[in-house]
């Protein structure tokens, strides 16, 4: 009716009919509002007072029911109390309380009872469970007055008789209490369901003008705030975009120089060497030189590779079982013939290793040490140093260990600026084109990643000028191991000296020393330990075994030796301890008296066999079997297939230098042809490239395979030789039937080691 009226005041208008009823009639209806708004307000706020009134009856069963709970947090204090105690005195303080707290609670229950609104059989059953409790309550003070009544017997009773009365009041208590709540909910949601309906009703003639003026202010302010995200997004976007364009071609650049660096270096050793064919020389001094350029070209692609891999989520930590001193052996196997050329000195220490036998990557550890170690090598100048601590960590697990790696160098250091972006994509220091380091700026980035994948943690600390600290934390599983003694009961009560300047490797062999069996002492010069040795044997306390490190201040462990030999004759045992490859120094050694050699970093069981076999208690000891030897020949004949000449001509080289007959075919068609046109075990062994020409490696290779099955023929390996090295490849090959899976560039010694297997 209101928009019909207000239709034809509108038409009246448009058509220019009387002003002063258009007047009178606005007037009306904003009167007609007003008094509409003002009797719909007092209505509400009749009704809303009524409401309230209703809605104040459930606070005092809530208020009941709090002070119950109050009683019952006071009835469990005083079980607590019987618990740390029950002498007669606190037994009768805690009667005394609950005879006060009887008197209150009841008449708390009763009127919960009367009052309640809701289901009333919840708090009968509360007074119900109070009846019980109070009976409990009673036993319980029986029991605590017996005589020889223990506190377990105290303590069950209150754990099986008195808590879960507790326990069940606190819930019900808290059941009364959402009752109470929800009908108050009840009482609110009527009032503001009445109050709402009035107030818009009353306001919706009202405000409509307004909310189409207001809606539409809103939706100008939404377009322009509309506006001003996208005009901010992009300005991110150009940001962003000219970043990683800043970034791009910043390694671009990068990737320039240094992949050219060592394509500029085979390149250029390969006219160099064929400038000289007649100097032997000169062609293997190229030689040695292109090698160690294309393994370095190999390496910056696989760092590429490496963080594609995990940033697609395609690396699979591996969970193997490993000897941590096997594997650092190892590890310093790697990295010493790199300090040495870079006239670096390196000292590693190792405390606290409980667990020797691991579960996890240790591949994937290797790599991450190799990077970090790597750049301390890169970055140090020739005659600096660095040193390798690693130490086994307090763990709450008895299933994991926590190993921290802390790497320190004498090196360039760091800027503030750089350390902040250290573990980002192609990130490198400013200063590394000075200090003639090339890479891809990825070491750290994938670093980062593994050991974010492993659960560990890195850190690093970093002055320029004075070097660079790594602190890497790893947790690895311990591997399942007999526990066996390690003491040695003929060394039982023997004493022995440790000689080294590093004080913390003299502490760590020492504390060896005793759970071995033994008395251990350290000194820290050769000149000290010639001394404590000739006055120990002067005293009739001489020490039964001397471990002396090779390289001290003052005398070498060679010569304090041969000292001690000189003065005590050739009884005692000595034994040299290196972190260097002692056979550039063996004979010397041994001629100066020198019994066994150690290598550092010290575990307990190359301690415990040596000193095994020091004692005649030695026991065989297993070395693992090398993966392959130059003396490993194989015997019979492969067929290649491999559609680039180049590449054929290397792979035949070095299968041929393995003892293989070679028959080269050009592509996948001819590769399944020569199989079917032999008999049975004609070949032992087939190459297959990937990428080749009228059938691909996949296909040749599922040919191939359906051909033997129809034939009831064993299948032949098939090692798929491929420049191919992303997983999805990988298992692309293994679907096709292909039992391994080599990536170019190869060596002899790749090759050997992953076809040796299949000949044994």
């Amino acid at each position: 009716m209101f928009w019909d009226m207000r239709g034809n005041l509108l038409n009246g208008w448009t058509n220019g009919k009387n002003e002063k009823i258009i007047r009178a009639a606005s007037v009306l209806i904003v009167v007609l509002l007003i008094v509409n708004y003002a009797v719909s307000v007092y209505n509400s706020h009749v009704i809303t007072q009524q409401v309230k009134m209703i809605s104040n009856h459930p606070f005092p069963v809530s208020r009941a029911a709090s002070e119950v709970n109050v009683y019952v947090a006071q009835l469990r204090a005083q079980a607590e109390r019987l618990q740390y105690s029950h002498a007669p005195e606190r037994v009768d303080l805690v009667e005394s309380i609950y005879h006060s707290v009887d008197e209150k609670i009841d008449e708390k229950l009763e009127f919960i009872i009367n009052q309640y609104l809701t289901d009333s059989s919840e708090a009968i059953r509360l007074k119900n469970i109070y009846g019980t409790l109070h009976d409990q309550q009673t036993e319980l003070l029986d029991l605590c007055r017996q005589e020889g009544v223990t506190d377990e017997q105290i303590d069950t009773f209150i754990k099986e008789s008195i808590f879960p009365y507790l326990d069940e009041m606190e819930g019900k208590t808290a059941n009364i209490l959402a009752g109470a709540a929800s009908k108050f909910g009840e009482f609110q949601d009527k009032a503001n369901q009445i109050y709402m309906l009035s107030i818009a009703w009353a306001t919706f003639l009202l405000v409509g003008i307004l909310a189409m003026i207001i809606l539409y202010q809103r939706l100008l302010k939404q377009k322009r705030q509309h506006e001003e995200e996208m005009s901010q997004n992009l300005r991110v976007a150009l940001d962003s975009a000219q970043s990683a364009n800043a970034a791009k071609s910043q390694f671009l650049s990068n990737m320039s120089h240094d992949i050219r660096t060592p394509l500029n270096a085979i390149v250029g050793m390969t006219a160099i060497a064929a400038a000289h064919l007649d100097n032997a020389r000169r062609v293997k001094d190229c030689l040695g030189k292109i090698s160690v350029s294309s393994r370095h070209l190999v390496g910056l692609i696989n760092d590429i590779l490496d963080m594609s891999k995990i940033e697609s989520g395609k690396v699979i930590l591996a969970r193997e079982t490993f000897s941590l001193p096997y594997f650092i052996q190892n590890f310093l196997m790697m990295i010493d013939p790199q300090a040495k050329a870079r006239q670096l000195s390196f000292d590693i220490t190792i405390s606290n290793i409980q667990q020797e036998m691991v579960i996890g990557d240790p591949m994937r550890l290797n790599q991450i040490l190799l990077n970090i170690v790597g750049n301390s090598i890169k970055f140090t100048s020739p005659g600096g140093a660095f040193r390798i601590k690693i130490t086994e960590e307090p763990s709450d697990s008895n299933k994991h260990g926590h190993y921290r790696f802390i790497i320190e160098d004498t090196g360039i250091g760091m800027s503030e600026e750089f350390m902040k972006n250290i573990f980002q994509p192609f990130e490198r220091e400013r200063t590394s084109t000075i200090s003639r380091t090339e890479g891809t700026g990825l070491g750290m980035a994938i670093t980062k990643n593994l050991v974010d994948m492993m659960g560990g943690k890195i850190a690093v600390e970093s002055e320029q000028g004075k070097g660079t600290c790594f602190t890497l934390d790893i947790p690895l599983e311990w591997a399942e191991t007999e526990n066996c003694d390690i003491r040695i009961e003929r060394l039982r009560t023997l004493r022995a000296m440790v000689v080294d300047d590093d004080h913390e490797v003299c502490e760590n062999t020492v504390q060896i020393l005793k759970e071995i069996g033994m008395e251990g002492t350290w000194v820290d010069t050769g000149e000290a330990g010639v001394d404590a040795a000739i006055e120990a044997h002067r005293q009739a306390r001489g020490f039964h075994t001397i471990i002396m490190d090779w390289k001290l201040p003052g005398i070498s462990g060679i010569e304090a030796t041969r000292r001690i030999r000189s003065a005590l004759g050739p009884e005692v045992p000595i034994i040299l301890l290196t972190a260097y490859d002692w056979s550039q120094f063996e004979d010397e050694a041994k001629e100066a008296g020198v019994t066994a050699f150690l290598s550092k970093p010290l575990f307990k069981t190359s301690l415990y066999q040596i000193m095994r076999e020091v004692t005649g208690e030695t026991t065989h000891v297993e070395k693992p079997a090398l993966n392959c030897t130059d003396d490993f020949r194989l015997s019979g004949r492969a067929l290649l297939a491999e559609d680039n000449s180049i590449n054929s001509e290397i792979a035949m080289e070095i299968l041929g230098q393995l003892g293989l007959d070679v028959e080269p075919v050009w592509d996948g068609k001819q590769a399944v042809e020569k199989i079917r046109s032999v008999p049975a075990d004609y070949y032992k062994l087939i190459l297959m490239d990937i990428q080749m020409p009228n059938l691909d490696g996949y296909g040749a290779t599922e040919q191939i395979r359906n051909f033997e099955r129809e034939c009831g023929r064993v299948p032949v390996p098939i090692v798929a030789m491929t420049a191919n090295a992303f997983d999805e490849d990988m298992k692309k090959a293994y679907n096709a039937g292909m039992n391994a899976y080599i990536t170019k560039p190869v060596d002899i010694g790749e090759i050997g080691r992953t076809i040796q297997k299949f000949f044994l």
